[in-house]
Parts: C-alpha cells; structure tokens; sequence
C-alpha cells in the first residue's frame, strides 16, 4: 500500500489511480476525489474541475484546466 502525504498542487502530470511506487520523488493528494491530482487538477477543492472536464462558454471557471475561460 502507497502512502499518501498531502501535497495539493505538484509539478509533473500524474493522474492519481496511474500512481506508482516509482513516484516517490512527488506525492499527490486527490482532495476532491474527481480521480485528478497534481498538475491535472487545478483546483482540488472542487471535483467538476479537472484536465478534460467539459468547460462551459463564459460561466467565468477554467473547468478543463486550459488556463482559458472556453
């Protein structure tokens, strides 16, 4: 069993059930447990955001985590 430390925000992209023993050097926490974590969550507070979450037109959030309101 991995243990996992909380550490919100990571560099490098690893999606958390693809989490190995190899990725000792970094450690991701899915806090809103959308199956997103380190760079592929830019917002771990809210589980509807998410890299490849559905972002709709102009409602002011960044869903698919693009860096773009799209």
């Amino acid at each position: 069993m991995i243990l996992i430390t909380a550490l919100l925000v990571g560099c490098g992209a690893v999606k958390f059930e693809e989490m190995t023993p190899e990725d000792t050097d970094t450690t991701y926490v899915d806090s809103d447990g959308d199956g997103y974590a380190g760079s592929l969550d830019c917002d771990e507070s809210d589980a509807s955001i998410h890299e490849g979450a559905e972002d709709e037109d102009g409602d002011g959030v960044d869903s698919d985590c693009d860096g773009e309101d799209d």
